[in-house]
């Protein structure tokens, strides 16, 4: 955090704040709440302020805006555009689409602490009971209201789950011994569970609905509301869910209790069930973009490959995308170009995904992809090149280890019965591209401009 310069924090500035929060906190007239956040919104654009108010004003000011967001719909916007630019220094209009380079959504710097004091004060609960409501009445007269209100929702709960506590809050798990909260609040908790302190770190509880439940509706509304431009943010929010262990197990349904039910495939929603209905063929780059990191992010836990290629339609729309010879079937963004040979380079650390591809069709897609990379000539695509030459060394490993023979000799059979992996082999390195880590998520946050 950076040291507020004293120069600039007068007295007139915390005359300024104690006056403005306290007509948020007492005036029920919504014209003075209007213009108090009006002018609070521009105030939050300057670090120096911001870090003031983090300083001597953190509670209290998140307090504030959270208490806006039963109002009307202009002071509910308000309030969460202030919140918003609380948790980023990067600003990202609500409407996300095309226009906006991919290289810049989401990206900013963050603003941590006010992270952990919106969560500490149920900010994921709050977003996602303001979207469920405005799911309900978007359809009314007030719809376009609604949309704009379920847009901005969104991009704060993307803000928020670049944390990992902010991930573990929207999959409804937290910690028995919750660090976002200070021992002093937590006195009563700490000293009930003492006998049990060995075993608090592990231990885990649902909280609010089922575990599950939210990041359920979310795939839902991106499947079944994909033109409404609170679903761009989804796929942003999934990848930040997807980069801790348990919102993978949640998307793979790995030994999970929940309302899903033991046998739903929520990444099978996700990814669609043919080429047309994917959201991995989606028109919008953002989306298709979010999915794919998402899908990324799962394919780390290689004992689910067998489950990912067999079940859902991912390495044929993969392979497409990356050597079909329609120009509409092939991805044109250089970087998503580059995403899906990760995705398939990630597939290729498993035996079960290495033999999903060494069919004659699936090495010629390879060939064809190498080849497509080597006259786009982009850096996108140099990185391609890599990825490709090390999946097709794998693949001829392991034909060569199937079949006793040298690669190139006899035709290219899938086996008839492919099984899960119980030994992993040695694999070739995988460069740079590493696992989520739980104790870091990837820091993509972004703020809504002054308008």
């Amino acid at each position: 955090m950076t040291k507020v310069d004293e120069s600039e924090a007068t007295p007139s500035l915390d005359v300024l704040l104690s006056d403005m929060f306290g007509f948020l906190e007492t005036s029920e007239n919504p014209i003075v709440k209007i213009n108090t956040l009006g002018g609070l919104l521009p105030f939050l654009r300057s670090s120096a302020h911001v870090d003031h108010l983090e300083q001597h004003y953190l509670k209290k000011s998140v307090l504030a805006l959270k208490e806006q967001l039963d109002s009307s719909y202009v002071v509910t916007k308000l309030a969460l555009q202030c919140l918003i630019a609380l948790t980023s220094s990067k600003e990202v209009s609500e409407d996300l689409n095309d226009d906006v380079p991919l290289d810049d959504v989401p990206t900013g710097g963050a603003n941590y602490e006010f992270i952990k004091e919106m969560i500490k004060q149920g900010i994921v609960d709050k977003m996602m009971t303001m979207l469920i409501t405005a799911e309900i009445t978007s359809k009314t007269d007030e719809g376009k209201h609604q949309l704009d209100i379920m847009a901005l929702c969104a991009i704060l709960l993307n803000n928020v789950t670049t944390t990992t506590y902010g991930a573990r809050k929207l999959l409804q798990l937290k910690c028995v011994e919750d660090t976002l909260n200070d021992v002093a609040e937590k006195e009563e908790d700490i000293e009930a569970s003492e006998e049990d302190e060995d075993d608090q770190d592990e231990e885990e509880e649902k909280d609010g609905f089922h575990a599950g439940y939210y990041v359920y509706k979310l795939v839902d509304w991106f499947r079944t509301r994909p033109e409404d431009k609170f679903t761009s943010w989804i796929p942003n929010i999934l990848t930040n869910v997807t980069n801790i262990s348990d919102g993978r197990d949640l998307m793979l349904k790995k030994d999970q209790e929940s309302v899903l039910g033991s046998d739903h495939f929520l990444l099978s929603d996700l990814v669609g069930t043919n080429y047309h209905n994917s959201i991995l063929t989606h028109s919008s780059a953002v989306k298709r973009s979010g999915a794919l990191k998402t899908v990324r992010n799962c394919l780390f836990e290689k004992e689910e490959h067998f489950r990912i290629i067999h079940e859902t339609p991912l390495l044929d729309i993969v392979l497409t995308r990356l050597s079909s010879k329609q120009q509409d079937e092939i991805e044109k963004v250089d970087s998503l170009r580059n995403l899906l040979s990760e995705v398939v380079l990630i597939m290729t650390a498993s035996k079960t995904g290495t033999e999903a591809l060494t069919t004659e069709t699936s090495y010629q897609a390879l060939e064809r992809a190498e080849e497509n990379a080597h006259k786009a000539g982009s850096e996108s695509d140099k990185k391609i090149i890599s990825n490709v030459s090390i999946i097709m060394d794998r693949v001829k490993r392991r034909i060569a280890e199937r079949s006793g023979v040298q690669f190139g000799e006899g035709e290219f059979v899938r086996l008839e019965t492919i099984e899960d992996d119980e030994e992993e082999e040695e694999e070739t390195p995988m460069q740079s591209i590493l696992p989520p880590s739980d104790d870091s998520v990837d820091s993509d946050r972004v703020s809504f401009p002054n308008k």
